[in-house]
Formats: structure tokens, C-alpha cells, sequence
């Protein structure tokens, strides 16, 4: 009766000590991100030469020219 017990037993003791995980931390970050829409002119600029206003056409800063 013994030996029908033991193979699970072992098993069982095996698995839940490979198994088992340690809290490492968590990571709860918050990003806020404001768009505004100015002067394209105004906009231009500020930019560097060369560079040119590529406001987003879809999404929630849809539109906006100044991140």
C-alpha cells in the first residue's frame, strides 16, 4: 500500500516547491500627456530648421500641433 502512495506523494511535494514565485515588486506608472492646438505658424517657429508641424489625423490629440 505503501508504494501506490509514495510516487504521488514525492510528486506532489516536488511540484509545489518548484512552483512556487516570490513577490519581485510592481510597477504602477502614470502618464499624462497634454495636446494643444496653436498656430501652425507660431508652431513652425519654434522648430528648428528644416523641421515641419505634422499634426496626428486620428486618435485623441486628433488635430493638435503642440505636445
Amino acid at each position: 500500500m505503501m508504494r501506490t502512495w509514495l510516487p504521488p506523494i514525492l510528486l506532489l511535494l516536488a511540484c509545489s516547491s518548484v512552483a512556487q514565485e516570490k513577490f519581485a515588486g510592481s510597477n504602477l506608472d502614470v502618464r499624462t500627456v497634454l495636446a494643444f492646438k496653436a498656430s501652425d505658424a507660431a508652431v513652425q517657429k519654434m522648430l528648428p530648421p528644416g523641421w515641419l508641424v505634422n499634426a496626428p489625423t486620428s486618435g485623441p490629440a486628433k488635430g493638435s500641433n503642440l505636445n
